[in-house]
């Protein structure tokens, strides 16, 4: 019984204390996140290097704001699994257990002015009162409104590479119908095979050397013959040697291209068709214009 008397009258006791105070205190959003930021807000305080009266900014207990001050007592040492607070009634330091914490809960000791190395300790969610690493922390507005920016910035990334995605493919796709050209039906074909003419080019190519220089090999080389075989099929002319259609000339790889066992193409293109006939008609009109005209003389 006296000794529930005694703890009463301590605690009163103990409550009637001036309570110590902090000069140059004051509320902040955020803390510095490193040491020289943590060294430039030091200065601006005019607090010291000293034991005592050293910088701090951390969380009231009640999460509810950040504090920056000068602590006029001795640093506290803050082990590791926990977070350090101010309660500026009683200008002390308390520690809040970070074990729920998803990300950056101290794992070594360090010293109350030395937060900064733990950059989650001094980010709070002040509307709800609770550190923002927390896992039982919901979102504050800013941190809810960054992730709705972030994936509204996430969905317009994937929709702009879709369109250009979908605008590479229809470039690509006319270019590819416009290289391809267009075919000449085969009912037009014959028709215009039957009816007009075209040119088909022949050229040439003479190879003069000396005796054994090499001419023939140089020619079957050309028609892709294999090295080990050129040593057995390859004879040596002895006068004149005539080879037809052996090259025909490619347009797309600009060079000649062997056609041995094969006959020679003929390539028709639509605008060949469709100007030589056009050509026709206009020469036709133009025939029939003229004897019109003898005819009425």
């Amino acid at each position: 019984m006296f000794w529930i008397v005694f703890l009463l009258w301590t605690d009163l006791y103990c409550s009637a204390l001036p309570t110590p105070t902090v000069k140059d205190s004051n509320k902040v959003h955020v803390c510095p996140y490193n040491r020289t930021e943590w060294q430039k807000s030091s200065k601006r305080l005019n607090c010291t290097s000293d034991i005592k009266n050293r910088y701090h900014c951390l969380p009231v207990r009640n999460l509810t704001t950040l504090m920056e001050f000068c602590y006029n007592e001795t640093r506290p040492r803050v082990t590791s699994g926990g977070c350090i607070t101010y309660v500026p009634e009683s200008n002390a330091m308390y520690k809040l257990n970070c074990s729920t914490f998803d990300y950056g809960c101290p794992d070594v000791p360090y010293f109350s002015d030395e937060i900064y190395t733990f950059p989650s300790c001094s980010n709070i969610n002040p509307i709800d009162r609770c550190y923002v690493a927390d896992s039982f922390c919901p979102p504050t507005p800013a941190n809810e409104r960054k992730t709705k920016d972030s994936a509204f910035l996430s969905i317009a990334i994937v929709l702009c590479a879709f369109f250009i995605l979908f605008v590479a493919g229809i470039v690509g796709l006319i270019l590819y119908k416009n290289r391809k050209g267009k075919k000449v039906g085969e009912k037009k074909l014959r028709e215009f095979l039957m009816k007009e003419k075209i040119d088909i080019s022949h050229i040439r190519c003479i190879i003069v050397g000396c005796a054994r220089a090499g001419k023939t090999t140089f020619l079957r080389r050309l028609e892709n013959t294999q090295f080990e075989k050129l040593k057995t099929e390859v004879k040596s002319t002895e006068m004149t040697d005539i080879y037809v259609n052996m090259f025909e000339v490619s347009k797309d790889r600009e060079t000649i291209e062997s056609v041995k066992n094969k006959s020679p193409i003929v390539t028709f293109s639509p605008n060949m068709v469709h100007n030589q006939t056009k050509a026709k008609q206009k020469m036709q009109l133009s025939t029939d214009t003229e004897n019109q005209t003898d005819i009425n003389d």
